[in-house]
């Protein structure tokens, strides 16, 4: 039950929220009130705030400042009961704060309570009168602070878009017939199919009657790029061990051949398309990426998928590995300038929520076969932060993409999530600002 309930701060050491001053600042503030009113140890930390971003941030950061007193600091998880999850957890005191930006302030207040039930109290359960105090602390919010705030400040939902009998092998999106929203394609072992911004199906291509690759893929997997001015969808299948070039011809629902070749498609950057030979049998791709006419170069390893995210400036590219390991790069794919990210899902993606040119980072749980799965919006950055997670009642995500369905520049995520019966569904995830 404490593994459920209580976030280690040994854990979270490891990749902690990046370093805000006034926020750390504060936290010092805190602290001292809390060792000065005597507490007993292990203390207990519940945060709250209109901000997931923040909310998990400062927690981080009280718990530091409490361990470097020996304080025995836990935190615990937004969702539980803060009394009921101290207890179980063997915390003899615990704080309760509430955190807020207001006319130009970060302000924490809350109060510090003990844990512990008195022996005699029977079923009637009480809390010890000391230690007891009120908390409250405030400090000059820097600039990074408010942004930081506001960036958390989201809520996120899931839906259905559409389902499909078998499991998908690749997701993309792009506006393929000009109307200013995007449609949705997605490849699975047996078809192509496009779909329209309401999850109509607009066109298919069967694969079925197609020749087999000598060296096909165990479970589905491929690639797909959407050439919007060009009304054209490229694709890769691993079951056929081949790339087709196809033209979408708008209102006549009808996918063309224009070209078939051996490389795959992985992803479009600023001005054009770029490819990869795919490891034969294996769902990934070589090091070796380019686009066609251009020297090509090396991510540094075999890659499960490459995400770009246009709508920023400038660009940022994404790239996922075998075992949950990612770099980063702004302004070229190519760029020596990365950064590296660990524990990703297979499912990632870059997905421009706000429309702002600000992408953030959705990725599914980074354990092999989760059970439950788990999809996560992380806010992009060299130490990325938690804005938001949910447990999926079932299925597991291997694709995820960005798609702008309304016209607005406000991106949605598209999940390909398989489906324990061999199915699978796309989901829709929107992000629902605050009211």
């Amino acid at each position: 039950m404490r593994r459920l309930l209580l976030l280690a701060v040994g854990a979270m050491a490891s990749s902690p929220p990046a370093p805000l001053p006034s926020a750390n600042r504060l936290a010092a503030q805190i602290a001292e009130r809390i060792v000065g009113q005597g507490a007993e140890p292990p203390v207990a930390i519940a945060v709250r705030s209109n901000s997931r971003a923040l909310t998990d941030g400062f927690a981080t950061l009280l718990a530091a400042d409490l361990a470097r007193a020996k304080m025995g600091p836990m935190v615990l998880s937004a969702s539980a009961d803060p009394i009921q999850a101290a207890r179980a957890g063997g915390a003899r005191s615990l704080v309760r704060l509430e955190l807020r930006v207001e006319n130009g302030q970060l302000i924490a207040q809350g109060d510090l309570l003990g844990t512990w039930v008195n022996f005699w109290s029977g079923k009637a359960s009480t809390r010890p009168p000391e230690p007891a105090a009120i908390l409250r602390a405030s400090v000059n919010a820097d600039a990074d602070l408010a942004a930081f705030a506001a960036e958390g400040n989201h809520e996120f939902r899931r839906s259905g878009f559409a389902s499909l009998p078998v499991r998908t092998a690749a997701l993309a999106a792009g506006d393929l017939d000009g109307d200013g929203r995007d449609e949705v394609v997605a490849l699975t072992d047996e078809e192509l199919v496009v779909f329209a911004a309401d999850g109509r199906v607009l066109a298919k291509r069967d694969q079925r009657r197609q020749a087999a690759s000598p060296t096909p893929c165990r479970e589905p997997a491929g690639a797909v790029v959407v050439l919007p001015g060009a009304h054209q969808v490229a694709y890769y299948s691993c079951r056929l061990g081949k790339a087709e070039l196809l033209e979408f011809e708008p209102g006549q629902g009808t996918l063309k051949l224009v070209e078939t070749g051996d490389a795959a498609p992985v992803a479009r950057s600023a001005d054009a398309v770029l490819w990869a030979k795919a490891v034969p049998g294996q769902n990934t791709f070589g090091p070796e990426i380019g686009a066609k006419d251009q020297t090509p170069f090396t991510l540094g390893g075999i890659f499960w998928t490459l995400s770009s995210g246009l709508s920023s400036t400038p660009p940022v590219y994404l790239a996922v590995f075998p075992g949950g390991t990612a770099t980063v790069a702004r302004g070229a794919v190519s760029d020596s300038e990365r950064w590296v990210l660990r524990e990703l899902g297979a499912g990632s993606g870059l997905v421009d929520f706000d429309g702002r040119g600000m992408p953030a980072l959705v990725t599914s749980s980074p354990r092999y076969r989760p059970e439950p799965e788990e999809v996560r919006v992380l806010q992009l950055a060299r130490l990325p932060v938690l804005k938001w997670s949910e447990v999926l009642p079932k299925g597991q995500i291997l694709q995820v993409t960005s798609a702008d369905l309304d016209g607005t520049k406000r991106q949605a995520a598209l999940l390909g999530v398989w489906m324990p019966d061999g199915s699978s569904e796309i989901q829709l995830m929107r992000s629902i600002p605050p009211q």
